[in-house]
């Protein structure tokens, strides 16, 4: 006959395999508690050590594979045609006001990253830091990228992402959202770690949400490898893709507005020319 302490032991087994994202917010949020007992100038500087270190592998993959396009998997959830002005090498200088923005999320992922650093140092036997910010590339699915984390948790490795959004984004999310769901395949994609952990992080009061997504082939391909192959085929070939309305918050941050108006104005051009 099972013990009380037999069944509760069962029960954290299956809490542990089912609710991962709950476990991990969980041992974030006691880390916190714990978090006057050491140093943070310290916990920062060894995260951009570690991170600095990832860098020096980035540099030589970037050697091997700089004759080769491939596409970022952070951008794979947006607009095709943003892509393709990415792969084209196009550029364009931020606002001030949209840098600022940029280097607030940048400082929020070193901040959760010593967090995490912390938590494996108090929580050794619960979860361990394998990387911080590695950078991928994949030359069999033409991806590449930074991941902001792999840890491990009782001995299943994950991807962590993390992601700053606003008050009243963050008030109605309930599920991934549908951009970053594609990224979390991608980046099962380019790493082969299939359990992927995506934490967002309220910019206002800096409450947190986080969400367990499992790698699923069918999503993979049915809509990120076939719009790796279009991307691929339209640079080959020079042609242009399609584009969002510019009403997604996706076009209101997006790098290559300015691009994206010089070809709507050439195809309102050709149209009329087409119409003489």
């Amino acid at each position: 006959m099972s013990t009380w302490h037999d069944l509760m032991k069962e029960f954290n087994q299956k809490n542990k395999e089912v609710f991962p994202n709950q476990r991990f917010l969980a041992l974030l949020e006691k880390t916190l508690t714990k978090f006057d007992s050491i140093d943070i100038n310290n916990i920062l500087l060894e995260v951009l050590d570690l991170i600095e270190r990832e860098r020096d592998i980035e540099k030589d993959l970037l050697k091997k594979t700089s004759s080769h396009h491939y596409i970022r998997a952070s951008s794979i959830g947006y607009c095709p045609q943003s892509i393709l002005f990415m792969l084209q090498g196009k550029k364009s200088k931020p606002s001030n006001s949209l840098l600022r923005k940029f280097h607030n999320g940048s400082f929020a992922h070193i901040r959760i990253q010593s967090y995490l650093l912390a938590m494996s140092k108090f929580f050794p036997d619960e979860i361990k830091i394998i990387h911080l910010e590695p950078y991928f590339v994949s030359e069999r699915y033409n991806i590449c990228g930074h991941v902001d984390a792999i840890i491990s948790i009782d001995t299943e490795d994950y991807i962590v992402e993390f992601k700053t959004i606003n008050h009243e984004e963050f008030q109605g999310l309930f599920e991934v959202k549908a951009e970053h769901y594609l990224q979390a395949h991608a980046y099962a994609l380019m790493t082969g770690i299939e359990r992927i952990l995506l934490l967002y992080e309220d910019k206002n009061n800096q409450n947190w949400k986080c969400f367990y997504e499992q790698y699923d082939c069918e999503i993979a391909d049915t809509v990120i490898k076939p719009k790796i192959k279009t991307i691929l085929q339209a640079f080959a070939n020079n042609e242009t893709l399609q584009r969002y309305d510019g009403s997604s918050d996706s076009c209101k941050y997006c790098l290559y507005k300015s691009f994206c108006k010089q070809l709507t104005l050439e195809t309102e051009e050709s149209d009329i020319y087409d119409l003489l």
